[in-house]
């Protein structure tokens, strides 16, 4: 089950209103994706890949919002080098970085990496149509990073592969609202 705060959906309708009325197209990955999947850990942040060309617009749309700002230099740590957008909205954070930009040290190959963002899913939370990276991706780079929380989504994930819902590319799940708190998977 998706364990949402009520201010964490508030600021997600808020922000995927906003892109799909500017028509960026975006993608879930993260934390996030991995919830939609079936991974029951806590959301932290919400992870946002766009297109490099709609970086500006996302500024001036979320310039409010807007609590770091890595697009002119890449942010980057032992784990992650890429262009970043933080925000925080309604107390939410969401990270939000260019698709094609994006670069992860993958440590069993001991080189930099990039995520496939071809393919993705499409899901439907809380009447909210939207792309998700895709399972198979998501379990890949979560592996190949290494970090405690990402290996536990990778292995929490790994019970869900070839299940019936499973999503697969070009099939959407949808997932409805239950309670305020809470969103239950429709499988």
């Amino acid at each position: 089950m998706i364990q949402l705060s009520e201010h964490q959906l508030l600021a997600f309708h808020r922000v995927v209103n906003v892109l799909s009325n500017a028509e960026i197209d975006f993608i879930i990955s993260g934390g996030f994706a991995a919830n939609l999947y079936g991974s029951t850990r806590s959301l932290a942040d919400i992870d946002i890949s766009i297109m490099d060309a709609d970086i500006k617009s996302l500024k001036r749309l979320f310039s409010d919002y807007i609590v770091e700002d890595c697009s002119e230099e890449n942010y980057r740590d032992d784990i992650w080098d890429l262009p970043l957008i933080v925000l925080h909205v309604n107390g939410q954070e969401f990270d939000i970085f260019p698709v094609d930009k994006l670069r992860f040290y993958n440590i069993s190959e001991k080189r930099w990496d990039s995520i496939n963002h071809a393919n993705p899913s499409r899901m439907t939370f809380d009447g909210v149509e939207f792309k998700v990276l895709s399972f198979e991706e998501l379990i890949r780079y979560k592996k190949a990073i290494g970090h405690a929380i990402d290996m536990d989504d990778s292995q929490s994930l790994a019970l869900y592969d070839n299940k019936p819902w499973t999503v697969q590319a070009g099939q959407t799940r949808v997932i409805y609202k239950i309670q305020p708190d809470k969103v239950s998977v429709n499988s």
